[in-house]
């Protein structure tokens, strides 16, 4: 199929507008990589592969399609240009919350650290434990 693969490609390539789907379709075979007779190593192959697909590329392509409008109707809407949606920037509002979060664990954390000095200083002015005595009652003898 290699072989008779590439003949008929010549002869489409000869006579473009008499099967352009049957071109269309072979071109698509090899945009989507089959090799056929070109299947050798080295880039030999390849090169030869690739001006094969170009070449079939180039009768594909259709020059009034290229130039012709999209729609040949069409009138543009004048519009006013949409106000932008942020006048911040993104990157500055996440600046701006890392530092509101980075102020608010600060002042937390002094905050805790005044409360943590008063709360040593109370400790310190409290009396020492007593030590407890540990009484442990006596056995009683066996009965005889």
């Amino acid at each position: 199929a290699g072989t008779q693969f590439f003949s008929r490609l010549d002869e489409l390539e000869r006579h473009p507008n008499r099967d352009r789907e049957m071109l269309e379709l072979q071109y698509y075979c090899l945009a989507l990589g089959f090799r056929g007779k070109y299947r050798v190593p080295g880039r030999a192959g390849d090169r030869s592969l690739n001006a094969v697909r170009v070449a079939a590329a180039r009768f594909l392509r259709n020059a009034d399609a290229e130039d012709a409008p999209l729609s040949p109707n069409w009138k543009g809407v004048i519009a006013s240009d949409e106000p932008q949606r942020f006048i911040v920037p993104i990157w500055v509002m996440g600046l701006a919350a890392v530092v509101i979060a980075a102020a608010v664990y600060i002042g937390l954390s002094m905050g805790l650290s005044s409360q943590a000095v008063e709360l040593s200083a109370l400790v310190r002015t409290l009396p020492p434990p007593q030590r407890g005595d540990i009484t442990r009652a006596a056995p009683k003898p066996d009965a005889p």
